[in-house]
């Protein structure tokens, strides 16, 4: 809990804990909730308004106390209170906002419990606690630039949930493996469990082949390829919690990529004809063997403008094939970096990455003149706002304008009427 006396804003987040969930006799002997999730299950309290907060010092026990589910958790029980300032009024019959905050474990030795959401996850998500369940999921496959725009300067959502009227449920699958792009998430809907067996087959062999120094590394970045290519994000539903007990939500109403991701190294796997796509410094973190490995095992893709628009046409077409509501963003690409000086393009064997994204983004531009897509215009915020100053290379924003992109954000959910956002 935050410091007693000090001041917050409405919607500030003041307090956190770490839940154990016990099943009991009257519970049955069903299935355990947030099976996946259960050691990375925390509940965010958030003022409901302006004022000075107050709480009992008993309540923080030090130690592992604070860490582990050690206290019952009772509706009745007073953590503390807000002093609403300028409203002695206002204060009775406030009750505080809760936030349910969930995360999913790359391993369960990736253990860190120092704040909210620490950890290696490879999904988190955050939904608000309310009488209700959330009525709709946003599910966000993005990657630097898209990460802080829905996490927020404390990476903890705390931000959006704020701006959104709820309830909701925000769920962020990060790019540390597999980059998101159209292809890639294709073939992890149509992926059937032998094929995934096959594939997983081919990186044991790289496992238990591997010499060197480097061993450990790649043991660790296959076995995360093969987790994350067994993972199928658009398509499941999650564990939900609110006031009144636990729900399952169905998979969500809205996803966010970025076409960022179409521009990543992509690779073809010869047996399988399964796509990877990578950053290239995850690729050196990796380490030399495995990069022989892919050299060994699998084909580079080269993306044309319109393959990448082709990619998408057929992963709306899968998702709508699921669920015709569900509604499909996709985040453009800065076109500049603001530090460009090549006025001629004819010496290069290839072609900048400012021409790459400018053809990105005329291929998404097609797709939504063509089909339901809605298009969050970073390269036109970065122009408003001034890239050189709020981005780093076009790419890393700051605060400035990731609430920029967030605002947008807000308003394209809200416009398209997704459940929990408008």
């Amino acid at each position: 809990m935050r410091e007693s006396g000090a001041a917050f804003l409405c919607g500030e987040v003041v307090a956190f804990c770490n839940v154990g969930l016990v099943v009991t006799k009257a519970h049955g002997a069903g299935a355990q909730p947030f099976p996946m999730e259960g050691r990375d299950l925390q509940i965010a309290i958030a003022a409901p308004a302006d004022g000075r907060l107050h709480h009992k010092d008993w309540l923080e026990l030090g130690g592992y106390s604070d860490i582990h589910a050690n206290i019952p958790w009772l509706a009745d029980e007073v953590v503390g209170t807000l002093e609403v300032e300028n409203q002695p009024d206002a204060q009775a019959g406030l009750d505080a906002m809760l936030y349910l905050m969930a995360g999913h474990r790359m391993t369960e030795l990736a253990e860190s419990r120092s704040g909210l959401l620490t950890g290696w996850h490879r999904s988190s998500r955050v939904s608000h606690i309310a009488d209700t369940a959330p009525a709709g999921t946003l599910l966000s496959m993005g990657i630097c630039e898209i990460e802080t725009v829905l996490k927020g300067r404390n990476h903890d959502f705390e931000e959006l949930l704020r701006d959104v009227p709820g309830p909701a449920q925000i769920v962020f699958v990060p790019d540390q493996v597999l980059v998101p792009s159209a292809r890639v998430i294709i073939e992890q809907i149509r992926r059937t469990p032998e094929e995934r067996a096959r594939l997983v087959a081919s990186l044991r062999g790289f496992i238990a082949g591997e010499e060197g120094a480097s061993r450990m590394q790649g043991w660790f970045f296959a076995a995360a390829l093969a987790n994350a290519l067994g993972a199928s994000p658009t398509t499941t539903g999650h564990d939900v919690l609110s006031r009144n007990g636990i729900s399952r939500a169905a998979p969500p109403d809205a996803i966010l990529l970025t076409a960022r991701a179409e521009t990543a190294m992509a690779v073809r796997h010869r047996e399988t004809g399964c796509t990877f796509s990578f950053h290239g410094y995850r690729l050196h973190d990796a380490g030399p063997a495995f990069t022989q490995w892919l050299k060994a095992n699998c084909d580079i893709v080269r993306k044309s403008a319109s393959d990448i628009l082709r990619d998408y046409e057929e992963l709306l077409h899968t998702l709508r094939e699921r669920n015709p509501r569900v509604q499909l963003l996709v985040s453009n690409i800065t076109s500049t970096s603001g530090e460009d000086e090549v006025q001629c393009y004819a010496g290069l064997d290839s072609p900048p990455r400012s021409v790459i994204a400018k053809e990105a983004n005329l291929a998404l531009a097609t797709l939504a003149q063509r089909h339901d897509v809605a298009v969050i215009d970073i390269d036109a915020i970065a122009a408003d706002v001034g890239i050189a100053r709020h981005s780093r290379g076009g790419l890393h924003h700051d605060g400035v304008m990731g609430g920029a992109i967030r605002d947008e954000l807000v308003q394209v959910l809200a416009a398209r009427r997704v459940p929990g956002f408008f």
